[in-house]
């Protein structure tokens, strides 16, 4: 006898730790909504852990009341049965009576005991109806769990048990004990999932509204900023009125910073659609040394005024490529334009073209004061102000956005862009094109 019942505690531990590793399959698990997790976890039980029924219930928003989640019961033939479950299923249960037991449970943080469905409560079933369901599923009682994770009850957890000769509470007390936890753990975690995937929407949106926000802005400021851009101009080039000195370093300076805040616009709006997965390429077959030329002869200028020589070192024989003329163009610009800026006179900025057998590799190489390690791991963020040697050397002024954009488009062509710098050696960025 006394070997029959030590197999018998033996066989029932096994299928306890064969349950409740189920259910941490289920919380390991790609399943997130907690509706499914609920369901899947009370069949587990019911089907499992030899009970007669269990369901589930979460705390909703307010915590004035419980939410069903799942209702299982062990083998639902009768119309009444099936009504009750469905009454299960369907009605929340009120934390503000306490006179149910599962408002008890919850209030105390302590498992609860009932004798009768009625006053769980089941809604919709009278007293005697609730005792023929109750007794047609051979339910002894019913144990109400409250559901707690980091001191806080987040649902509860009703177990119906069968009479002595079909189920034995002291068996099945390791069950019963763990149970309640992993459970726990289960919805929690489905909760968890919940908020970060309703925050994820929520930012999608926000961020939404904030590209619709600077696509519309920027639109709206490109129209004025650019009239009052030429006004100037012509103010400065096609008026016969002589200007003092001052009056034409005002002029110039007012014209220097429309100039400077319609480029901020233009770069707004293409992190915009960067952002938004709005940047299209209009892929055409190009020669790079044709474009970097017509790049060279709109800087040539403001190389001469700096007094840096500028050169171009490229294979004799034209290289293509299949790109956008236009955002490629804006690369080389805004490499060239970085390098001329921080490059002072006398300095050598030099545009270097390699073609090897996939790819061809695009250098500006210049001889500026080169930057920090830490000012490197900035340079290709938004908004990616350097703040110690490169920027400073020349009390240099940007938007902080045009490194971004250059990053962006050469991986839009499926290339790649990097940097290497010292101090007081200068810099060369390099980008790569597929062939």
């Amino acid at each position: 006898m006394e070997m029959y019942k030590k197999n018998f505690e033996l066989a029932e531990r096994n299928k306890t730790l064969l349950l409740l590793r189920k259910i941490e399959e289920l919380i390991l698990s790609s399943i997130t909504d907690i509706n499914v997790v609920a369901q899947k976890v009370t069949e587990i039980v019911v089907h499992d852990g030899g009970l007669k029924s269990v369901s589930l219930r979460v705390m909703n928003h307010s915590r004035t009341a419980l939410i069903p989640l799942s209702v299982s019961f062990a083998n639902t033939k009768t119309s009444l049965q099936k009504k009750c479950v469905e009454l299960l299923s369907s009605a929340n249960v009120s934390l503000l009576k306490d006179e149910h037991t599962i408002a008890k449970a919850v209030k105390t943080k302590k498992m609860q005991r009932t004798s009768n469905l009625y006053f769980l409560p089941c809604t919709g079933l009278d007293i005697m109806e609730c005792r023929t369901v109750q007794k047609s599923y051979g339910i002894k009682e019913f144990l109400v769990y409250p559901l707690i994770m980091r001191d806080h009850v987040i649902g509860a957890m009703t177990v119906g048990v069968g009479s002595d000769d079909e189920f034995s509470y002291d068996q099945q007390k390791d069950l019963l004990d763990r149970l309640p936890n992993i459970v726990s753990i289960a919805l929690d975690n489905s909760l968890l999932y919940q908020a970060i995937a309703k925050a994820n929407d929520r930012l999608k949106e926000l961020d939404k509204l904030k590209d619709d926000f600077v696509s519309i802005a920027s639109h709206e400021l490109r129209t004025p900023m650019t009239a009052i851009k030429s006004y100037i101009w012509m103010l400065i080039n096609k008026n016969e009125i002589e200007y003092d000195a001052k009056t034409k370093e005002y002029l110039d300076i007012t014209y220097t910073s429309t100039e400077r805040l319609i480029k901020l616009v233009a770069n707004m709006l293409t992190v915009s659609r960067i952002e938004g997965k709005r940047l299209e390429l209009i892929l055409t077959k190009l020669d790079l040394k044709e474009m970097i030329r017509n790049v060279f002869s709109e800087v040539a200028i403001k190389a001469h005024e700096g007094k840096i020589k500028l050169m171009l070192e490229a294979p004799t024989k034209p290289i293509y490529v299949m790109g956008d003329k236009d955002k490629l163009h804006e690369v080389v610009m805004n490499l060239l334009g970085n390098s001329l800026k921080f490059t002072p006179e006398g300095g050598d900025v030099i545009v270097r073209i390699k073609k090897n057998s996939n790819s061809v590799d695009i250098s500006v190489i210049d001889t500026g004061p080169g930057m920090s390690k830490e000012d490197q791991s900035k340079l290709f963020q938004k908004f990616g102000m350097l703040g110690n040697s490169y920027a400073k050397a020349h009390n240099a002024s940007g938007t902080g956005l045009g490194l971004f954009i250059v990053k962006q488009i050469v991986k839009l062509h499926k290339g790649h862009i990097s940097v290497e710098s010292t101090l007081g050696k200068g810099s060369t960025f390099t980008f790569t094109l597929p062939l």
